[in-house]
């Protein structure tokens, strides 16, 4: 039997979530509200998903 990754216990798994991107709207003080909300909507709901789905 394989040994988990330090802090995990048998049977779990660690998901992370990393990426970047460059907001090109102007004006920025208008859009990065926006864009900032709408990719944390996503992100949850992306994460959501795979929970269900595990």
């Amino acid at each position: 039997m394989s040994r988990p990754a330090l802090g995990l216990d048998f049977g779990t798994t660690r998901l992370g979530e990393f990426s970047t991107g460059m907001l090109r709207m102007d004006p920025v003080l208008y859009w990065e509200p926006i864009a900032r909300w709408a990719i944390r909507q996503n992100v949850e709901r992306v994460l959501f998903d795979l929970e269900n789905k595990a």
